[in-house]
């Protein structure tokens, strides 16, 4: 059971990317994760200070009991909430960061297909040579708010595969901090 809450609270923070509230991004990219994609349309973000919260609503892990899955479910769908701040350069092409990513959790965008006011967004995560977890996000989006929903297999677990559904939202919340 000890091994299933710390795998519960090592997912959470993991799967949720979750960073250092009011921590200032960097250009989202580094040696760790690879090149942003073009985006294939215009989610132009307003820059500056916004906040994203991040929920999760179902998971599972195959052979999962039934007691640890609603202990990991009630930690993970309180949620987290991460505050990034946005540079100009990054509303043209935003990054893992912007998503709920802390900046050094070797997370970047894989594909980003934008089609008026819909997005659908995958992202990996690397972070640690046995551990890799893949999301997949769709939603909407507006130059000042998002909501998506998000669907995450993270492999490599003491468990196995485990599996999250959740949202993710995100709205700007004004100009950062000096």
């Amino acid at each position: 059971m000890r091994t299933i809450l710390a795998l519960a609270s090592a997912t959470l923070m993991l799967a949720a990317c979750s960073g250092d509230n009011g921590s200032k991004a960097e250009n989202g990219s580094s040696a760790k994760t690879s090149e942003r994609p073009a985006v294939t349309g215009a989610m132009r973000a307003n820059p500056g200070l916004w906040e994203t919260k991040i929920t999760f609503t179902s998971v599972d892990a195959k052979g999962m009991p039934k007691q640890a899955k609603a202990q990991m479910l009630a930690a993970m769908g309180k949620g987290i909430t991460v505050k990034t701040c946005l540079t100009e350069e990054q509303a043209e092409k935003p990054g893992a960061e912007f998503f709920g990513s802390a900046k050094d959790s070797q997370c970047a965008v894989e594909d980003m297909q934008v089609a008026g006011t819909g997005v659908a967004v995958s992202m990996m995560c690397k972070p640690d040579a046995a551990i890799t977890i893949e999301s997949k996000m769709t939603g909407q989006f507006s130059a000042d708010s998002y909501a998506m929903d998000v669907k995450q297999k993270t492999s490599g677990t003491p468990m196995g595969d485990f599996i999250a559904a959740g949202r993710v939202e995100g709205k700007r919340l004004g100009n950062c901090p000096a």
